[in-house]
């Protein structure tokens, strides 16, 4: 497998490989030679790890294939072979090579995950990965890179679904909750971006992958209390890293949230339980289309607010995506 964007300015291509041992003689050590399409060097990358007869494993390496410092062309293939088997050369080296592909830009932004977490207070489970999520805001290693949402749908509703919650209730195959969607990503093979947490430990490798993936558009929110108009003006502005970085014309959400919620009547809990940072306002479901100046935007709306709300539990969200209507 091979990373599927190579970034220049972060200088290394990640690649996963399966080793399979079908010989009758323990492997201790090869080399992974990478060789790239339209480049005259070749990456060699050794390797010290013993893997038995009809052993297989997986391991990650990286290379860094400094002759590549434009987008001309934009994707190149990676071929990589499998040589000096403890060293020596193979008897039988026909199965040891496999080719992937990469896409190539110059630099991207710091990637920030978006956590959306579907739940109910009828949901006698949900607290349960709720915590989990909770734990998860709490840990250094993602800190100012993470972002929670509640959206109150999934298993039946309560007092604090939205209408655009049930909105995204289309990213369902079969609804059901506790479910969680990390940036809107769909697995490879999986049919929606929506899936479970069978552990704490699940959830934060969940998060740590989406992390390793560069992001091609950076967002700066500011937000002002218009409280004469009821209204949060927010403004957020950015850049991309390449002009073409989503199949579709990239659209701009921006949420409203609230958090520090007491519940109302939380099923599977005995005592009292809150809810953080819940989607409450959007200025649209599915998002308004950015318009750029070269490179550069600046998005603009005011949202309102209620007098019941408690000023310093609202917080401001912003995402950029591109939906497809044919594909979950």
């Amino acid at each position: 497998q091979v990373q599927k964007n190579y970034v220049v300015d972060k200088g290394k291509l990640l690649l996963t490989a399966s080793v399979y041992n079908a010989g009758t003689v323990t492997v201790n050590s090869f080399d992974f030679v990478c060789s790239i399409s339209g480049i005259s060097e070749v990456y060699t990358v050794h390797c010290d790890s013993t893997i038995a007869y009809d052993e297989t494993k997986t391991i990650e390496f990286s290379i860094a294939p400094e002759a590549i410092q434009t987008m001309d062309p934009d994707n190149r293939d990676v071929t990589v072979t499998l040589e000096q088997i403890n060293g020596y050369a193979d008897e039988n080296p026909t199965d040891n090579a496999l080719t992937g592909n990469f896409l190539i830009t110059l630099h991207s932004f710091d990637r920030h995950v978006l956590l959306e977490e579907f739940t109910t207070e009828k949901c006698i489970n949900c607290p349960r990965v709720a915590g989990y999520v909770h734990d998860a805001m709490q840990e250094s290693e993602f800190d100012g890179r993470l972002h929670t949402m509640e959206n109150h749908v999934g298993y039946y509703t309560d007092s604090f679904t939205a209408s655009f919650h049930r909105d995204w209730e289309w990213f369902f195959d079969n609804e059901y909750a506790p479910a969680l969607m990390y940036d809107r990503h769909a697995e490879k093979g999986a049919a929606t971006a929506v899936t479970s947490a069978s552990s704490k430990f699940d959830l934060y490798e969940q998060i740590r992958q989406r992390l390793r993936e560069p992001a091609f558009v950076s967002l700066k929110v500011k937000a002002a209390v218009d409280e004469e108009a009821q209204t949060i003006h927010v403004t957020v502005t950015g850049a991309r890293a390449k002009e073409m970085f989503t199949i579709n014309a990239p659209r701009i959400t921006v949420v409203l949230t609230e958090t520090n919620l007491k519940a109302i009547s939380q099923a599977g809990v005995s005592t009292d339980y809150w809810h953080y940072n819940v989607g409450r306002r959007v200025n649209s479901a599915w998002g308004d289309v950015l318009e750029w100046d070269g490179h550069n935007y600046t998005y603009e709306c005011s949202i309102p607010y209620n007098k019941s709300h408690v000023m310093e539990n609202l917080g401001t969200l912003a995402l950029v995506h591109h939906p497809d209507a044919k594909d979950k």
